[in-house]
């Protein structure tokens, strides 16, 4: 004896053994179905909800994969078309292809046109995100060079890296043997000297860059939006520009050998300014032991200065 169960969502037959019911075969199906429907809503109750914006997005890709394994397939029957140079079409088939040639391009181009604006787009706002000014504290300054100064220089670090890009430099200048300069030309002569080394390094800098005055030898620099490959070529060119400098004491008549030396380090969004400033100064405590005119860094990633 067979019974067709059509009832359920599959088709079923079942061959009963001698001495069954169909009631024992309705139960059976009320059981699979039952099984089946409970299947159905637990992994339709585990699928998360899909955002409008997702759908979109997902309706998109399937159509950019569907029109892109179409033009696979067109140009792997152009190449087959190109090695059959003895056949020859009818006029109705080279029209029909330039006009289904044509049509292509115009869609094809409009629709590429219209995403490359909105990456463009896209793209530019990232960039302005990325390139918002950072309005640097000024005061306490230092009395000397008018540059913001020690307190200031930690304000504004804190704040790059609270506020500023995700990676940024942060580099200790010093100027190599200055307790020595002082001693030569006094105090006032070595005042003269820090105004003009302030200011070869302002010709070096960017518009975003801060330059303070942490006291005596030192100075800071903050360059948010850099990374460690640019970091090192900018200091790099501060160091050159301070050796290649002709320093000159009016009241003295004579011309200065300066040189310094500088201590960099890539600081992270997020992290602690002391942490940032601390390498920073060993970078530049390294460099002033190894000589004149030296450049040290101290390394940093990201995970294990945030941590």
């Amino acid at each position: 004896m067979s019974v067709c169960l059509s009832n359920l969502p599959l088709f079923a037959v079942v061959t009963l053994p001698e001495g069954q019911s169909l009631a024992m075969v309705v139960g059976l199906g009320l059981v699979v179905a039952t099984t089946l429907g409970f299947i159905a809503g637990y992994l339709t109750a585990r699928r998360p909800v899909e955002t409008p914006a997702e759908s979109v997005s997902r309706g998109m890709k399937a159509l950019v994969d569907r029109l892109t394994t179409s033009l696979d397939s067109s140009l792997d029957a152009c190449d087959q078309l190109e090695q059959v140079t003895e056949a020859v079409l009818a006029a109705p088939q080279v029209a029909t292809l330039g006009c289904k040639r044509d049509g292509l391009t115009q869609r094809l181009g409009r629709f590429l046109e219209r995403q490359t604006a909105l990456v463009s787009k896209v793209t530019d706002e990232a960039e302005a995100r990325g390139s918002t000014k950072i309005e640097w504290a000024t005061q306490p300054a230092d009395g000397v060079t008018g540059l913001p100064g020690k307190s200031a220089f930690e304000a504004n670090t804190r704040q790059m890296l609270a506020n500023g890009p995700a990676e940024s430099g942060l580099v200790f200048a010093r100027i190599d043997r200055f307790a020595n300069l002082v001693e030569r030309y006094g105090a006032t002569g070595a005042d003269a000297l820090a105004r003009r080394f302030t200011q070869v390094l302002c010709r070096h800098l960017r518009d975003e860059d801060c330059l303070c005055r942490l006291g005596g030898e030192t100075w800071g620099i903050l360059m948010p939006g850099v990374t460690a490959v640019e970091l090192t070529q900018r200091v790099k060119s501060f160091r050159n520009a301070v050796r290649a400098q002709h320093f000159r004491l009016e009241s003295h008549n004579t011309e200065v050998l300066v040189t310094a030396s500088f201590g960099m380090s890539p600081a992270f969004a997020g992290e602690a300014a002391e942490l940032a400033i601390d390498r920073a100064q060993t970078a530049v405590t390294r460099a002033g032991r190894s000589g004149r005119n030296q450049i040290e860094i101290s390394v940093a990633t990201p995970r294990l200065a945030v941590g």
